[in-house]
């Protein structure tokens, strides 16, 4: 029994340490990953005010929604948009092989990193990012994954 309790321990810190982002990587790089997953704390909205045709140039709306205790909305949530202009500042879009997510597990950000370090960080580091792109499970197509740039609204200087 002692042995089961054990492998089970050693199982979760293995577990643990192989799935953590690293914060030195994260912080001192002026590119930020950012991996969105639908789920109840995050809602993503297509911009609907767009004649565009192509899928992955939808303009859309991503949000972290960060909760305390009890359910409470904690603070405003994070925004970042994606938007495709048809001028020269059309943001950057390109499609890379799954394996790089496995691959760059420690600078990509998940939402439980987020709240670990917390909204104050996350926000400080945001406004400091000089390119951020986000990584959209749904868009993850034939082992391949669309990478977007998109752009941080700060909703307290709004």
């Amino acid at each position: 029994m002692n042995e089961r309790v054990a492998f089970i321990i050693i199982f979760f810190l293995c577990n643990y340490f192989a799935f953590s982002q690293n914060w030195e990587k994260i912080n001192n790089s002026n590119t930020v990953f950012i991996y969105f997953n639908d789920s109840m704390k995050e809602q993503k909205r297509i911009i609907k005010a767009t004649n565009e045709t192509i899928e992955d140039k939808k303009p859309e709306l991503y949000q972290f929604f960060f909760y305390g205790k009890k359910g409470l909305l904690k603070s405003t949530p994070l925004t970042f948009n994606y938007v495709n202009w048809s001028s020269k500042d059309e943001p950057i879009r390109f499609r890379l092989h799954k394996s790089f997510l496995r691959k760059n597990k420690d600078i990509i950000i998940t939402q439980y990193f987020m709240y670990k370090i917390g909204d104050a960080k996350m926000i400080k580091l945001l406004n400091k990012a000089k390119t951020i792109f986000l990584i959209d499970k749904s868009d993850i197509r034939d082992r391949k994954i669309l990478v977007k740039q998109v752009y941080y609204v700060d909703m307290l200087v709004i």
